[in-house]
């Protein structure tokens, strides 16, 4: 793995949320579109982003919600 492989998968979610400049972002994004195992990784992780990220806006199954009600209720004493 090559120092551009290195600094490319440490900012990987600083690239995807937008927090670098925008000449680093593109220097990284070249990589990326260069270095296919590097490409990979940055694909895997754009889509465990989205996935993340549209799981935290639906409401919890009312189930789910009651379950842990319950374990807090059990583990409060």
């Amino acid at each position: 793995m090559s120092e551009l492989c290195n600094e490319a998968m440490k900012r990987v979610y600083h690239y995807l949320d937008g927090e670098m400049t925008w000449w680093r972002a593109r220097e990284i994004r070249h990589h990326i579109d260069e270095c296919p195992p590097c490409g990979e990784v940055f694909s895997f992780e754009e889509h465990f982003l989205k996935v993340v990220r549209t799981s935290l806006q639906e409401e919890p199954p009312p189930e789910i919600l009651d379950r842990l009600r319950e374990v807090l209720r059990i583990e409060g004493g």
